[in-house]
């Protein structure tokens, strides 16, 4: 579908589940790709795993919110349950602003933006970008300030910021990263207000990159949230990704009761 890469996995009812800023789609199966009675359509997006950025397709909130509708279109999938992690999370926020019939329901894992363009929470990204053409540009990087503090506090969070370092598609890394820190997945807060479907929200502490508090503002702007809070990844990854499975689980077989 327009060269866009994507896989499904599962049968049943649908969920629609969208990978962070840097990962591809392999990072939302792993999570999301075995849940009983669901089949779950995971895209790689523009400058991602197998996607390549192409014309005017290039990396914003809103494009890929469009990919998405039209790779709906292409499996004639009316509607679905959308979620995500982090940029995953920004991309079912704007799905849900901006088609609203599309969506039954929202899980967020680990929102890392609100309406603010270049989050401070994400700025550690944007200081990658320098470095990324030089020969030695990541142990250059590594040498920063503010890449230090994180290793002293999180040396598993400065790890997974250096995976941008080594990710798929290395020549699109600048732009995605400029692109989509520089955006937002929508204007105002407010805007949540209008989502009226059920929604979970997942985060944690112990995230320089996915705040918890982040997480607790979007629960408390959307009508019908439920906020959960589960065990950094960076803390015990294992733990984590039990505590979100088992959430997510429990969300999609009950939340037309929600």
């Amino acid at each position: 579908m327009n060269n866009l890469n994507y896989n499904i996995s599962g049968s049943g009812r649908t969920l629609i589940f969208q990978h962070g800023l840097g990962a591809n789609l392999e990072q939302a199966q792993d999570l999301a790709g075995k849940i009983p009675g669901w089949q779950v359509v995971s895209m790689d997006c523009p400058g991602h795993g197998k996607s390549l950025i192409t014309g005017e397709n290039f990396p914003s909130f809103a494009n890929y919110t469009e990919n998405l509708v039209r790779l709906m279109d292409s499996l004639k999938i009316d509607r679905a349950v959308f979620g995500g992690i982090s940029m995953g999370s920004g991309i079912s926020l704007s799905m849900a602003i901006h088609h609203p019939d599309r969506v039954e329901g929202l899980i967020l894992v680990r929102p890392a933006w609100l309406a603010e363009k270049r989050p401070p929470n994400l700025e550690i990204l944007l200081k990658c970008v320098p470095f990324l053409a030089l020969p030695n540009g990541q142990a250059e990087f590594e040498k920063l300030a503010e890449f230090q503090t994180i290793v002293q506090i999180l040396p598993s969070a400065a790890k997974s910021i250096l995976g941008q370092f080594t990710r798929d598609q290395g020549e699109a890394t600048e732009t995605i990263l400029t692109r989509m820190v520089n955006d937002a997945p929508f204007e105002n807060l407010s805007e949540l207000h209008l989502i009226r479907q059920p929604v979970v929200v997942i985060a944690n502490d112990d995230d320089p990159l996915h705040p918890l508090d982040m997480g607790k503002v979007i629960a408390k702007e959307l009508p019908k949230a439920k906020f959960q809070k589960v065990t950094s990844r960076y803390m015990n990854n294992e733990k984590h990704t039990s505590e979100v499975r088992k959430i997510m689980t429990s969300f999609l077989n009950n939340f037309e009761n929600l």
